[in-house]
């Protein structure tokens, strides 16, 4: 009877510890297959570093140069109307709104509407302006007791789309002088035929 129970025993302990290494073995198990989860852990951690590229990415739209060079180029067609409306550019809706002010100012220029008129004012032209007040001019020599053959020259600026005499001064050495004064208030009432140019200057000498 004690062998049969030594043997129960020897046999319960073999079982025992087979059991033992079972538990050892399992828990070796639960750590590899611990160890795989990490290492899975890995390709799941190699997905971030596939958004970066996907970072990336919006990088690209926000420098999306064209659009701002968009408005650029809308600046150098305004420039372009302000300098010729008549550009297939200006017909846009913004830029038509310039053109249409650049054809305000066109009347302004067009205001000389007569082609025919000359580019200034000949020689001939000018004596033939001054010829109605010359004798008015002369006569301030004997009001302010000028030799006979003196000479006051008078610098005139003649307006070209009036032909009147804007601005009129003696020059030296009469400028200033009642007599320079009288001549070139004489002259002043002159007036000219139409021309193109905005202003004419002449120097125009009156013999007392």
């Amino acid at each position: 009877a004690d062998k049969a129970k030594d043997e129960d025993g020897d046999a319960a302990k073999d079982e025992a510890g087979e059991g033992d290494e079972k538990a050892e073995g399992g828990a070796a198990d639960i750590e590899k297959s611990g160890t795989s989860k990490p290492s899975g852990s890995k390709p799941s951690g190699s997905k971030p570093s596939g958004s970066k590229p996907s970072g990336s990415t919006p990088v690209k739209p926000a420098g999306t140069t064209p659009t701002p060079s968009k408005p650029s180029s809308g600046g150098d067609l305004d420039v372009d109307c302000i300098l010729d409306p008549k550009l297939p550019k200006c017909k846009g809706g913004g830029s038509g709104s310039k053109p249409s002010s650049g054809g305000g100012t066109n009347p302004k220029p067009a205001a000389p509407v007569d082609p025919s008129l000359p580019e200034s004012l000949s020689t001939t032209d000018i004596k033939a302006g001054v010829a109605p007040v010359k004798e008015s001019a002369k006569s301030c020599g004997s009001k302010h007791g000028a030799a006979a053959g003196d000479k006051v020259k008078v610098k005139l600026s003649i307006s070209g789309a009036t032909g009147l005499v804007s601005s009129a001064a003696a020059e030296p050495p009469h400028n200033g002088t009642p007599l320079g004064n009288c001549v070139a208030a004489a002259l002043k009432k002159a007036q000219f035929k139409k021309f193109r140019k905005p202003t004419l200057g002449a120097v125009y000498p009156v013999s007392m």
